[in-house]
Order: structure tokens, then C-alpha cells, then sequence
């Protein structure tokens, strides 16, 4: 089994499963991912690589989707 790799936190890492959980307040195409690393991240439809950002208030936060994809999965 191969070894996971260390999160690049320049750029979402390759294995990182996502769950959209809100957009921009300003700019609704732009989507904010929850990572089952529970780090956030920014994902422009047009540039199609999630990047990390911080949870500011600029977000919209979905309160149905707002945790992690592991702790969802862990649930079932």
C-alpha cells in the first residue's frame, strides 16, 4: 500500500475527497470545499484546482454540508 502524501498547501493535494459546503457571498461561482483534511478551500470553476483559504466571512456556509467528508462517511 503506498505511503499518503504530505498535503501541498499551495494546492489541493491529489488523494484530499471534498464536499462543497458554501460559495462567495460576492461571487457565487466560486465554491468553498471542506476537505477530509478539514482544511478549506477555494474552487473556481474556470481555474479547476481547489486552493486553501481561510474561513472569513465572505463565505456562505451551506449549515447541511459544513463538516468534514471523513466524519460524514464515519457516520454510516
Amino acid at each position: 500500500m503506498a505511503e499518503p502524501r504530505a498535503h501541498d498547501h499551495d494546492h489541493c493535494p491529489d488523494e484530499c475527497v471534498f464536499a462543497v459546503v458554501g460559495e462567495h457571498r460576492e461571487d457565487p461561482d466560486l465554491l468553498l470545499l471542506r476537505g477530509d483534511d478539514d482544511r478549506f478551500y477555494q474552487l473556481d470553476p474556470l481555474e479547476g484546482l481547489p486552493t486553501p483559504v481561510d474561513l472569513a466571512d465572505c463565505w456562505r456556509l451551506d449549515p447541511d454540508r459544513a463538516e468534514t467528508p471523513s466524519a460524514r462517511s464515519r457516520q454510516h
